[in-house]
């Protein structure tokens, strides 16, 4: 870690300000003529300045501690009364010069402004649970550990946008990060293959990237996205937002089995004007809990068809009938041992990609009381049916003891995974209440939740998208039911 400089020094104030900026009133000032520095505001200036220099070496210090883990030593380390400048008699400020970033202030600052930083700020910094602070000019401005650590090592991840989030400029390395156009599948270096929005509306958040690193990081993962999203959201991010927060409240509450929810997004009217279509979403409880992931691994078939099985039992009275399995116990010991399918690819990893909707359905039927069925084939698909597909599916999604099973593509291959829900126009004549489904069919609300990445359900598809590969392709990709029924 580079090391602090005071004194005549400059000192980086802020990440993402592509800037170096230089404490107001130092080796300038000790230039002035003699009469001036003997003046009695000079010299408490001077004093001043002698202290904040020691306790900025006490600041390196601290930093240094938190650096190497030492909590209890960058504690103990921090200048007294907890806010560098301070003293025993009187409380001197940090100058911080007119052109301060937004992080240490949120109003136009003037020349000298004091912006103190308390002791609590080390703290909070160490459990990442430090707010973003944009109060007024001479308050004290809490700021998260990357901020924190990267004042001092010169990395500048990060800078705050407007909306007191964070946007992620530069590379880990302190690289000034350029901006791409982004692809509707694209590949970025932290969250790997994916559609360039996971509520699939019409946004593209810029990809930012360092030639010098090989990095390219997705609008999500620098907070483009978020803060696009806050300053405009749109009604795909609307219903892609209450998905994602039932499917948090189905995790937190094991016995929930649908929670429901709705929201409000303006859509066209008739004579160019804007109308409010209620929209009402739910998840499936034992689907969203029961996923099984796939991590890293072309597994897909397996973590699905695991999840299928526990999902479908989880309810059941007797916990000798709900399933817990995992990928690999169907990887290995059905689709390799029972089916005697090749369950590696050529580097000897574990891959699914031998198994296919027939090995996946006599797997699932080989447990006790579980069955299948087809639901949306290419006859259902096509766009004269949909109004029918759509109802039956909303139905389906809600029966206990079932999940429903998507066999669908990316840009790149076929996959396998679950429905997790559904979001969509309740009926004009409801009274719109909470648990209403979604049966009104229509082309640009409905939508499922599910992944076409991986198994973890948080992608909004509309539905028309889904049903686009079922008819292309005549019926190989298909949605089928999954379901616990004893004879």
């Amino acid at each position: 870690m580079a090391a602090v400089h005071h004194a005549d020094a400059s000192f980086p104030l802020g990440p993402g300000i592509g800037q170096t900026m230089e404490w107001s009133g130092e080796s300038s000032d000790l230039a002035q003529d003699d009469a001036v520095r003997r003046s009695p505001i000079s010299k408490r200036t001077l004093s001043r300045k002698e202290a904040l220099a020691a306790e900025l070496e006490q600041l390196e210090a601290a930093m240094l501690a938190l650096d190497a883990e030492d909590i209890s030593s960058a504690l103990g380390l921090m200048p007294a009364e907890g806010r560098i400048g301070s003293t025993d008699s009187v409380t001197s400020p940090v100058l911080v010069p007119s052109s301060s970033p937004p992080f240490l202030s949120a109003a136009p600052a003037c020349e000298h402004v004091a912006h103190p930083v308390p002791r609590e700020v080390l703290e909070a910094c160490v459990d990442h649970q430090a707010p973003l602070g944009s109060d007024v000019a001479g308050v004290a401005h809490p700021v998260p550990r990357g901020v924190l650590e990267a004042s001092v090592d010169h990395q500048a991840p990060l800078r705050l946008d407007v909306a007191g989030g964070q946007v992620q400029d530069r590379c880990p390395r302190g690289h000034p990060m350029a901006r791409r156009a982004t692809k509707a599948w694209d590949f970025c270096s932290k969250c790997g293959y994916r559609p360039a929005m996971w509520c699939g509306g019409p946004e593209r958040p810029a990809y930012s990237y360092c030639s010098l690193c090989d990095l390219e990081l997705c609008g999500h993962c620098t907070g483009l996205a978020r803060l696009e999203g806050a300053l405009n959201p749109s009604p795909q991010l609307k219903a892609w937002t209450l998905l994602m927060r039932l499917a948090e409240d189905a995790r937190a509450q094991p016995t929930l089995a649908a929670p429901f929810g709705r929201v409000a997004v303006p859509a066209a009217g008739d004579g160019g004007k804007t109308r409010e279509v209620m929209l009402s979403a739910f998840v499936s409880g034992p689907v969203v809990r029961q996923i099984v992931s796939q991590g890293e691994l072309f597994v897909c078939g397996a973590a699905a068809t695991a999840a299928a099985l526990n999902s479908c039992t989880e309810q059941l009275p007797s916990k000798k009938q709900r399933l817990k399995l995992t990928w690999k116990q169907v990887l290995f010991d059905h689709f390799q041992d029972k089916l005697k399918l090749k369950v590696r690819d050529a580097d000897g990893d574990p891959a699914s990609w031998k198994v296919g909707k027939p090995h996946i359905r006599q797997v699932i039927e080989s447990f006790p009381g579980m069955r299948t069925r087809d639901l949306i084939t290419d006859a259902e698909a096509v766009p004269q049916k949909r109004e029918a597909a759509w109802k039956a599916l909303v139905t389906e999604l809600r029966r206990p003891n079932t999940a429903v099973f998507f066999h669908t593509r990316n840009r790149w291959s076929g996959h396998y995974t679950l429905i997790a829900g559904a979001v969509g126009p309740i009926p004009a004549d409801s009274d719109r209440s909470c648990d209403i489904l979604p049966t009104v069919y229509d082309s640009e609300h409905c939508a499922i939740l599910t992944n076409q990445v991986c198994q973890e359900p948080m992608q909004r598809v509309s539905f028309e998208k889904a049903l686009e590969p079922i008819v292309k392709t005549k019926g190989f990709f298909r949605i089928f039911v999954v379901e616990h029924r004893p004879r």
